[in-house]
């Protein structure tokens, strides 16, 4: 439990549980609208530094909530949202010793929750729910600069393109982010990098080339370059 209170700002610690409730509910006995619960939320970006605050979260516009919150704490620049599931801050303090049901989920195919992409009420409260091994409800929000964003979601991880876009030459309509192309997501088949539109120039034969042999609607790959 100490551990646990190490996660906590010192003018919250003292309102702490004293012991352990593994089976504490996030939400009430009416489902998806149970209450208000108190949740800690910590935002981090390797840019803009990281800040810890303390929030009451209404499920149906929990989402609005942590948008606010971000452009409130970090103002000046647009931002996307995505699940830190204690990748961040739990994974140099827990150890599968100690904390043997945490490390049990991870093992058991969920890491998959750790880069989503916050773009609904219920990703968020999801995530909320995989951290109920602790007492202290913890949200960790992953901030990414917007700036760079393409106009398509990764057709592997579903998150949106920042960055770096993979296009792949010959199936149809088919990019992956940097992240998933690390991975060699799409091995089989050569991918063109692209920056960003007004950055990276793709020559017309490659053009001619993908909607010759793909044949998607031209319209839509320019729009989405």
């Amino acid at each position: 439990m100490e551990e646990e209170r190490k996660l906590v700002p010192p003018e919250y610690r003292n309102e702490l549980p004293l012991k352990r409730d593994y089976g504490m509910p996030l939400l009430g006995p009416d489902g998806m609208a149970g209450g208000r619960p108190d949740i800690f939320v910590l935002f981090y970006s390797f840019t803009a530094g990281i800040k810890q605050v303390y929030m009451k979260l209404d499920f149906q516009k929990v989402l609005h909530q942590i948008t606010q919150k971000v452009a409130e704490l970090f103002p000046g620049t647009q931002w996307l949202l995505f699940s830190g599931m204690f990748s961040f801050l739990f994974g140099s303090i827990f150890s599968p010793k100690s904390y043997p049901g945490y490390c049990s989920f991870w093992n058991s195919g969920n890491r998959q929750y750790r880069n989503a992409e916050f773009k609904s009420d219920e990703q968020i409260w999801e995530a909320l729910e995989y951290g109920k091994y602790f007492d202290i409800r913890y949200l960790e929000v992953r901030l990414e600069p917007a700036d760079n964003k393409h106009k398509i979601d990764c057709n592997n991880c579903k998150t949106s393109i920042i960055g770096h876009r993979f296009q792949c030459l010959e199936c149809t309509f088919y990019s992956i982010c940097a992240r998933c192309e690390e991975k060699s997501v799409h091995a089989e088949h050569a991918m063109l990098r692209i920056v960003g539109r007004e950055k990276t120039h793709v020559p017309d034969w490659i053009n001619d080339r993908i909607i010759h042999y793909t044949h998607f609607d031209y319209d839509s790959y320019q729009g989405n370059r």
